[in-house]
Formats: structure tokens, C-alpha cells, sequence
């Protein structure tokens, strides 16, 4: 069993990127945490969907620092182009996903390289539901909007937000905004998320 050594984690489902980890994530540091190669193919389905497979190679090897109570079921996986660490509950179900930091992952990279590409067996669930186009943050920020907009039943006001974002005047429904905001991402709409959060902090 081929293993890396000290290395931070951030278990979450679906996958998130390293640049769009946040401050107050759980980050793991994780003190050793099994390493297998597999095909670029394999990786690539294994990134974006939830899957199932044998765990019993990989159960509870794992070690986070600061935690020997916890057992973790995780193994990261390589191409030898990228790495990604998987953590599995007890019956191999892929549980949470993390990217690595650049220069760790530069690393087990390099440390994978003399590895043989061993061949898994796993049955794919179901289609991660990831937006490849937004960052976590405007994720975030989408779903507030869309959450508060979704509270507004006055047409004037509705029509005050679009003028203000966009500085048109229009009659705008709730669902035209809505169906705008869900669409593709413009950088307006981080005067609208700064417009009711300001309205929010006025009430208290």
C-alpha cells in the first residue's frame, strides 16, 4: 500500500475547488492517507458523479492529525495529471470529495510517478450536481438572490432592484428576475446581494 503524509483535505460533496475553499471550512489535516493510481478515464467519472466500491483495501488506514477517535475511510486517487482525495462511509458509498492545494498535489504527483495504474471496480449512482461555470461564491450568492427575490410580491419593488442593478427602467416580473439571475452569471448581481444585505442589517 503506497501512502502520502501530511496533506490538508477539504471533505465536501459535490467537489469543490481548491480557490473557492473558505476560511471557515472544516479543513482536515490529514497525517497518512492511502495513494493508488488509476486511469485519466476512470478519474474523470469518479470527480463528477457519486459511485460505490469496495472499501475493505482502505478501511479506517486513514489518520487525521488532532482526531484518533474518528475513523476515515478515504484514499486519494491520481492519473498522474491530477489527485483528488475520496472519503467513503462504511459501505464504500462516496461520501465527500476534495481537491488538493497546488503545491500537495505537485507532490503526490511526483511521488506517483514510478506507481502502475491499478484498475478499480466501482458502480457509478448518479451525476454530480456541480455548475462548472460559477464559483462557489456565486453559487452562494445566486441562491440568496433568488431566496429573497423570491419573498418580494411588490411589482414596484421588484422594478427599484432591476433599475438599480441594471439601470434600465422595466417592468419586471418576479420570474423574469429570477429566470435572469439563474442564467448566465453577470457581476451586477453582486450590487443586488450588497443591496439586500444592507436592507437586512437595517432591520436589526
Amino acid at each position: 500500500m503506497n501512502y502520502i503524509y501530511d496533506v490538508l483535505v477539504n471533505f465536501k460533496y459535490p467537489l469543490i475547488e481548491f480557490y473557492d475553499w473558505n476560511i471557515d471550512d472544516d479543513i482536515l489535516n490529514i497525517k497518512r492517507i492511502p495513494l493508488s493510481k488509476i486511469s485519466s478515464e476512470d478519474l474523470n467519472i469518479l470527480k463528477y458523479h457519486k459511485f460505490k466500491l469496495n472499501i475493505t483495501a482502505i478501511k479506517g488506514i486513514t489518520k487525521v492529525f488532532n482526531d484518533r477517535k474518528k475513523n476515515y475511510n478515504s484514499i486519494i486517487y491520481t492519473d498522474g495529471n491530477e489527485a483528488i482525495a475520496f472519503n467513503f462511509d462504511d459501505k464504500g458509498v462516496c461520501i465527500s470529495k476534495s481537491d488538493l492545494l497546488l503545491d500537495e498535489e505537485r507532490d503526490i504527483l511526483d511521488n506517483s510517478i514510478s506507481l502502475d495504474i491499478t484498475n478499480i471496480e466501482y458502480k457509478v449512482m448518479s451525476k454530480d450536481n456541480i455548475n462548472q461555470y460559477r464559483t462557489r461564491n456565486e453559487v452562494e450568492i445566486t441562491k440568496y438572490l433568488i431566496n429573497e427575490i423570491d419573498k418580494i410580491d411588490d411589482l414596484d419593488k421588484l422594478n427599484y432592484i432591476y433599475y438599480e442593478c441594471f439601470n434600465e427602467h422595466k417592468n419586471i416580473s418576479k420570474t423574469k428576475l429570477i429566470n435572469r439571475i439563474k442564467g448566465e452569471w453577470d457581476d451586477k448581481y453582486y450590487k443586488i446581494y450588497d443591496f439586500f444585505k444592507s436592507i437586512s442589517m437595517n432591520k436589526n
